[in-house]
């Protein structure tokens, strides 16, 4: 039963993910604190075209973030965006 719940409020928590990232063409990222060996890192969301992107950790997290930062500043240098 706990466990039902806590899947419920996952799918419910990737949705949210998802929406947001539709709402403000950004990215927005999750931390599960709650791994087991079934979870991944990205997952499809229905009816959204955005997947959830979820990390173990949130300096994983950080990370993920500072690199796409690090990755856009190249593309303005080299002037493809």
């Amino acid at each position: 039963q706990l466990t039902d719940l806590i899947d419920a409020f996952e799918e419910q928590y990737r949705k949210h993910i998802a929406a947001l990232m539709e709402k403000y063409d950004k990215p927005v990222v999750g931390v599960s604190f709650l791994c087991d060996e079934k979870d991944q890192t990205v997952y499809p969301v229905a009816g959204h075209r955005c997947k959830a992107v979820f990390y173990s950790t949130p300096e994983q997290a950080v990370r993920s973030l500072a690199r796409m930062y690090e990755y856009r500043r190249f593309l303005e240098r080299e002037g493809v965006v």
